[in-house]
């Protein structure tokens, strides 16, 4: 009581500094504390909570003349290094919301090229199975009028350094089989890795025909190679003769 009413700006007993005992920005933080302590007193919530206020309201003075502003507050050293970290806040402040638009407008942007893709991957989806239906249907035609009776795949490798090999397909069948079954046939090719594979051949091939539509009635078929036959031997020449699935499918 009596240094509240006999001393207004009392002297800290741990520095010797006369205080202010008014709080010349009131924003919510009226509590008293030593200065020893004001370091953990900026962490509190009560404190962070006065500062963001006090920064809102620098912030929404800021569209109002510079001069009149200044006017307001008391030009001390404090004030001073204050009103300047508030400019470049509301500086970097205006800078986020200019990079917030860019970003906003290049994700509008982003969409609208995401369903334009997308639209163009259907176009392309339809045209593709449209164009392998005719092209089967020539094959196929081909095939029934004995011009070209059989089809190679391209060449492809087992794993990164394995097995290289190929499927011919018979679209009318061959043989026995002729225009009743179509028949699929497993090549064995020469590769750069033979001399580190194992041979003969003598892992279980399986062939699968993919029902694409909703039905998925897939037809599976597989067969174990016959190790006696040159057809799983190592490659002399660019391929081995063929080994098949007699009726694959009909």
């Amino acid at each position: 009581d009596h240094l509240q009413k006999s001393h207004p700006n009392p002297s800290c007993e741990y520095c010797g500094m006369t205080c202010n005992s008014t709080n010349d920005l009131d924003y919510g933080c009226s509590t008293s504390v030593i200065r020893i302590q004001m370091s953990e007193h900026y962490r509190t919530e009560q404190h962070q909570v006065a500062i963001i206020t006090f920064i809102r309201c620098l912030f929404s003075k800021s569209t109002n003349d510079s001069h009149e502003r200044a006017t307001t507050m008391d030009v001390d050293l404090l004030s001073h290094n204050t009103i300047s970290s508030s400019d470049n806040t509301t500086i970097q402040l205006q800078e986020v919301c200019q990079t917030v638009d860019i970003l906003s407008d290049g994700v509008s942007t982003l969409s609208e090229d995401a369903q334009r893709f997308n639209h163009e991957s259907n176009f392309l989806q339809n045209l593709l199975e449209t164009l392998t239906q005719e092209f089967a249907g020539l094959k196929l035609t081909d095939a029934q009028s004995e011009r070209q009776t059989s089809i190679y795949s391209p060449p492809f490798y087992l794993s990164p350094t394995g097995y290289k090999m190929r499927v011919r397909l018979y679209l009318n069948g061959d043989g026995n089989a002729r225009h009743t079954h179509m028949l699929l046939f497993f090549v064995l090719m020469r590769g750069e890795y033979d001399a580190i594979l194992k041979f003969p051949f003598n892992y279980k091939v399986t062939f699968c025909l993919y029902d694409q539509t909703l039905d998925q009635r897939h037809i599976i078929d597989s067969f174990r190679p016959d190790t006696k036959s040159n057809s799983f031997q190592r490659p002399r020449f660019e391929m081995n003769i063929a080994s098949d699935i007699p009726k694959f499918c009909s």
